[in-house]
């Protein structure tokens, strides 16, 4: 423990003239201030032993993130049966109508449902992401989901009608909302997460790990849903799924989930044992050339309050750097989330995009899945759904093998091979496109590229949320994940609409267009290495030690 102390005492020595300074309310006695070290110290060591965290043991003690997560998996079971029933019944309608130029069309109708799809999340992200840090989290989620279970009388309207455009009417109000949702439910994570970043990591691989269940199972499920009962009983299943979401959130989750209570109590257990990493004059954070700095009480508050002061934009209505979000218009709050992330702390910028850039490459594989499971199977439908819910299956078991190579690789306390898997992913991607490129005719090399291509995808996705996380104050992380998220559809979005155009209308084959996306992700690779391979920001807000 003496060598610890005196490593520490080193270290912050080291630190840079500029060290914030200290009111004179926060002075200690050299003593008190050794015995903060030493407590924030032992803290350190004994979170450290206790990185051993399982699933099982998650879920079984934690009880609120228990029921979150169930919630999860009912959400979006749901909504993957919604998606393969949407895309089943454009197929349908297609089919049955015999005027050629819509059957050749196909291509660009299911791009125009992604792009209805994701588009509104684009736009209402950045509003979901103010409701997530102004209201409460679960309260939000709750409403949210009782008013989307009531969308299911469109759904059928369209499939009664047989009417494509009530389909994306329909559509375009569920993902309205859940732009809305998505940041209260992202956000709502690390305040399950007990203040332990070993806890968090599990939790958020759990979340990856079970969209990617949901990918694979709801996709399959749905398949099989709509042989059985045809697309009006998935959309029916989708509005009881969403039921169950909410009876879950608001009756087995407990506690209040604002972000300024989150906060102050976060705040108040970081003073007696907590660290953060500042630069010092050896390197960055979270470097190997850097040194960790243990702070005291006093020094933790400064350093507290210099960030919340880097966060203020001007026109602020608190002169001391009060975030709170009762004390700000919803217009200042979502400036504040921008400034921060892409003014005082550019590099989680540069982390919120990682999502962004990467679905620029991956968002048009889903026009691409359809292509490949209608090739040879034109007059056979069934077999086609059957090839389409593979192709989708194996989307989600790639989810999985990112997930769980997340598990094995990454902890929070080395940052930068969380970046580095990120950079990884991109390869990954390109390589699973690349691979559907070259072998467009066997049916099992395009679902082997599907796995390939998907646990890039994950590792970017899972990852880049766990960046964020680890360096966004609580108070502004439902806005900077709001940026991630409406990032990653609009890319997603672009790369799809551009897919089924290129296919459609300017005569691009399918294994062509694979090869296009291999170029590009492997272009994002060489942008993105240079700036983000080598160092991390300076300030960290996760409550484990460096």
């Amino acid at each position: 423990m003496n060598s610890v102390t005196a490593t520490s005492r080193e270290s912050k020595s080291s630190i840079n003239e500029e060290t914030l300074p200290l009111n004179s309310t926060d002075v200690h006695s050299y003593d008190t201030i050794e015995e903060d070290r030493l407590k924030g110290v032992t803290s350190i060591l004994d979170e450290s032993n206790d990185i051993s965290t399982t699933y099982f043991q998650l879920l079984r003690d934690n009880v609120n993130y228990r029921y979150y997560w169930l919630s999860y998996v009912a959400n979006h079971m749901g909504e993957w049966m919604t998606y393969l029933a949407s895309i089943s019944l454009i197929q349908d309608i297609t089919v049955r109508d015999s005027i050629d130029d819509t059957t050749d069309r196909v291509n660009t109708l299911i791009s125009i449902l992604i792009l209805v799809k994701l588009l509104p999340n684009v736009f209402f992200m950045p509003l979901g992401g103010v409701l997530a840090d102004q209201y409460d989290r679960r309260k939000v989620q709750v409403t949210l989901d009782m008013t989307c279970s009531l969308l299911v009388l469109l759904f059928l309207t369209a499939a009664y009608c047989e009417s494509i455009t009530v389909l994306y009417l329909a559509t375009f109000l569920q993902e309205c909302l859940s732009g809305l949702y998505i940041p209260s439910n992202s956000a709502m994570l690390p305040m399950l997460a007990n203040d332990s970043d070993s806890e968090l990591q599990k939790a958020t691989t759990l979340s990856g790990l079970t969209w990617s269940l949901m990918a694979a199972i709801g996709s399959s499920t749905g398949g099989l849903l709509v042989a059985l009962f045809g697309v009006q009983g998935c959309f029916m299943i989708d509005s009881l799924t969403y039921l169950i979401s909410a009876a879950l959130l608001a009756y087995r989750v407990e506690g209040t989930f604002v972000a300024t209570e989150e906060e102050k109590k976060k705040q108040k257990k970081r003073a007696s044992s907590i660290t953060i990493t500042r630069t010092t004059t050896n390197g960055c954070a979270g470097n190997n050339g850097g040194s960790d700095v243990f702070w005291t009480n006093a020094e933790f508050h400064a350093a507290i309050q210099h960030e919340e002061q880097q966060c203020i934009v001007d026109g602020g209505t608190d002169d001391d750097g009060d975030l709170t979000p009762e004390r700000q218009s919803q217009w200042s709050m979502f400036l504040y989330g921008l400034r921060f992330a892409f003014v005082d702390s550019p590099m989680v910028g540069c982390y919120a995009l990682l999502k962004g850039t990467a679905a620029l490459a991956f968002g048009a594989t889903d026009v691409l899945n359809v292509s490949f499971s209608a090739r040879g199977t034109e007059d056979n439908p069934s077999l086609t759904s059957f090839k389409l819910g593979a192709l989708f299956g194996c989307v989600g078991i790639g989810c999985i093998l990112g997930s769980v190579l997340c598990d094995m690789l990454v902890a929070l306390s080395r940052p930068l091979t969380i970046v580095r898997l990120c950079l990884a992913g991109f390869l990954l991607i390109s390589l699973g496109c690349l691979t559907m490129g070259l072998f467009p005719d066997h049916f099992v090399c395009i679902c082997l590229s599907g796995v390939v291509r998907s646990t890039g995808s994950s590792l970017v996705w899972i990852n880049s949320v766990l960046l964020l996380q680890k360096y966004s104050p609580p108070i502004l992380l439902g806005r900077v994940q709001s940026i991630d998220v409406a990032s990653a559809l609009l890319g997603e979005a672009i790369s799809a609409m551009g897919g089924g155009l290129l296919m459609d209308n300017a005569g691009i084959k399918p294994e062509q267009l694979s090869i296009l996306l291999a170029c590009i992700s492997i272009g994002w690779f060489v942008f993105w290495s240079p700036f983000l391979a080598y160092k991390t920001p300076k300030v960290s807000f996760s409550s484990d030690s460096q």
